[in-house]
């Protein structure tokens, strides 16, 4: 979906001239007339990028600046100031008021949508770089995939970090049973109309804060019922979490690739579950060779274990790696107990017992993959 600029101008000439340009160059516009209009729309509405005018006339473009920093999604909303003032001190005060650029009317329309180009890039690839998101991938059903992406973020959270989990399961969902929650809303009920844009106020609708203090966002209702999100619709949601967290964590079960492959272009590090058993592994291979066909594989610094076995014949580790080729990440031990009693106070094991072997385990590799540097891929 193309990036949206709202550009704020009290001039409906100038407004249609730069919604001309910016939309032949492959972006979506919106126009505001005025500041008290820009703040709306910008909590109604996902906006990538500001264009605003320093005379408007309700307030002045400095003072919107400054109103925009102080949103939740408007700490590194990229601004571009286009205004007549230009003398040196109005440029300071631009600068300093929090534009990432001032430019100077009357400004070239090659120019401007250069510099929005830039800025979107620039905004993109610190985004990326700085706000990990984590996708964990069942090789199939019943490996642990939810367990470990629940446990994983509450650990992070632990460490203080502030993390969103985002359970994207095409099937049935259990974070909430295992998280002790009882969402109303879902992800899937606040897609907007066709051609709109995922706005922050519908996120934080289906957004739900565990007692840990970690949110959770539903992907969509206790149903067995396959579902596909629109286009956008996931990438919107992951760079609106971004905005506001160190860590998004992306649990998509053992979903259909083709249905989430929005979600893990978007992801830094995709992280493949399986067990220690033949059919797992069978499994594993034919999803690893399904992300190198569609050059995801670079994402994936390994794969994880889960001991879900509590028989004496399983498939050792080594093996597993020779089969798919690739390392494993880490590995989480049985704690089919330990889960049982968690599970029956609808706790997550690593709240009811953090330090247990698995709960350990689960720590470890949340950090290992926190901070693993792999670039999101940027498209402006």
């Amino acid at each position: 979906m193309a990036p949206t600029v709202l550009i704020v101008d009290d001039d409906p000439t100038l407004v249609e001239m730069l919604t001309f340009v910016l939309e032949r160059a492959g972006f979506a516009t919106r126009g505001a007339q005025d500041g008290a209009r820009a703040l709306e729309l910008l909590n109604a509405e996902t906006i990538d990028l500001i264009v605003l005018d320093v005379m408007l006339p309700d307030m002045d473009g400095f003072e919107i600046c400054q109103r925009i920093r102080a949103l939740p999604n408007g700490a590194d909303m990229p601004i571009l100031m286009l205004s007549a003032l230009t003398q040196v001190t109005d440029k300071l005060s631009g600068f300093e008021s929090g534009a990432d650029d001032y430019v100077p009317k009357p400004a070239d329309p090659k120019e401007i949508v250069a510099r929005v180009r830039a800025l979107l890039g620039r905004t993109q690839r610190s985004r990326g770089m700085a706000i990990p998101v984590i996708a964990f991938v069942g090789a199939k059903g019943g490996v642990g995939t939810t367990t470990t992406a629940v446990n994983v973020a509450l650990a992070q959270v632990a460490e203080g970090k502030r993390v969103a989990l985002v359970e994207l399961s095409t099937t049935s969902i259990t974070a909430p049973w295992i998280l002790g929650l009882e969402p109303a809303q879902t992800l899937f009920d606040q897609i907007p109309p066709k051609g709109l844009r995922l706005s922050p106020g519908a996120l934080q609708t289906c957004t739900y804060t565990h007692a840990s203090g970690l949110h959770y966002v539903a992907g969509h209702s206790h149903s067995m019922a396959p579902l596909r999100y629109p286009p956008g619709i996931l990438g919107d949601a992951v760079r609106l979490l971004q905005a506001n967290h160190d860590l998004v964590v992306l649990d998509l079960a053992a979903c259909v690739l083709t249905r989430s492959s929005e979600a893990l272009i978007q992801a830094t590090a995709i992280v493949p579950i399986a067990e220690h058993d033949g059919l797992s592994t069978w499994h594993l291979k034919s999803a690893l060779e399904w992300m190198a066909a569609n050059k995801l594989d670079v994402k994936v610094p390994g794969f994880v274990l889960v001991d879900r076995s509590l028989g004496p014949v399983k498939q050792p580790a080594a093996t597993v790696a020779a089969e798919v080729g690739m390392g494993v990440l880490a590995m989480i031990p049985e704690a089919a107990t330990a889960l049982y009693h968690a599970n029956s106070r609808r706790e997550p094991l690593y709240v009811a017992d953090p330090e247990c072997p698995a709960s350990r385990a689960y720590a470890e590799l949340g950090r290992r993959i926190a901070t693993t540097p792999i670039e999101v891929p940027v498209t402006v």
